[in-house]
C-alpha cells in the first residue's frame, strides 16, 4: 500500500478526524466501510462515540447511505460490543456487520451464477473467496488450527 508524506494509506478517504477505509460517494449515495480485521474501533472519545460517528456524520449528508463493518467471524461479537460500548445500544443497528463467511457466501454464489463472467478480476475470483474463507472461523482457535494444518501440509 502506497503511502502520502504524513504516513497515511493513500486508499483511505480522509475526513475530519479520521480515515475511512473504504468509501464511495455519488449525487445521491453515500457508502462507507471499514475493516476491523485486526484494531477495534479507534479515535475512541470521553463522551462517547468513535471513529463510526465521525464516518456516520458524513454518510448522513447523503439522503441515501449505507454503513458497512467488515469483521472477520471470530471478531464480530468484540466489534459488536465495542459499537455497543462506544457508539451507544440505538445506534448499533445503523451500522451493517458483514461478516467474512457472508463474503464468501455472496461471491461464491454470485460466481456460481456466472456473475463474474468478464469482469476484469474474473480470474482472482477464487482468490479473494479463499483469503475471506480463512478469516470466517468462529473462533480464533479454529483459526489458528487450519494454519497450522496449511503450515504442516
Amino acid at each position: 500500500i502506497e503511502e502520502d508524506n504524513k504516513g497515511k494509506n493513500k486508499e483511505d478517504k480522509t475526513i475530519e478526524k479520521g480515515r475511512m477505509d473504504i468509501c464511495a460517494d455519488s449525487k445521491e449515495f453515500r457508502v462507507f466501510i471499514e475493516n476491523k480485521i485486526a484494531s477495534g474501533l479507534n479515535n475512541i472519545k470521553k463522551n462517547g462515540g468513535s471513529q463510526l460517528s465521525i464516518y456516520r456524520e458524513w454518510a448522513k449528508g447523503k439522503e441515501k447511505y449505507l454503513c458497512l463493518v467488515l469483521v472477520p467471524d471470530y471478531r464480530k461479537a468484540e466489534i459488536e460490543e465495542e459499537i455497543k460500548q462506544y457508539e451507544g445500544e440505538e445506534k448499533c443497528t445503523f451500522y451493517n456487520i458483514i461478516t467474512y463467511l457472508n463474503i464468501v457466501d455472496f461471491v461464491t454464489k454470485m460466481y456460481n451464477k456466472n456473475e463474474f463472467t468478464g469482469f476484469i478480476y474474473e480470474k482472482y475470483i477464487s482468490d479473494i473467496i479463499n483469503i475471506f474463507k480463512n478469516h470466517s472461523y468462529n473462533d480464533k482457535l479454529a483459526l489458528y488450527t487450519n494454519m497450522f494444518l496449511d503450515i504442516s501440509n
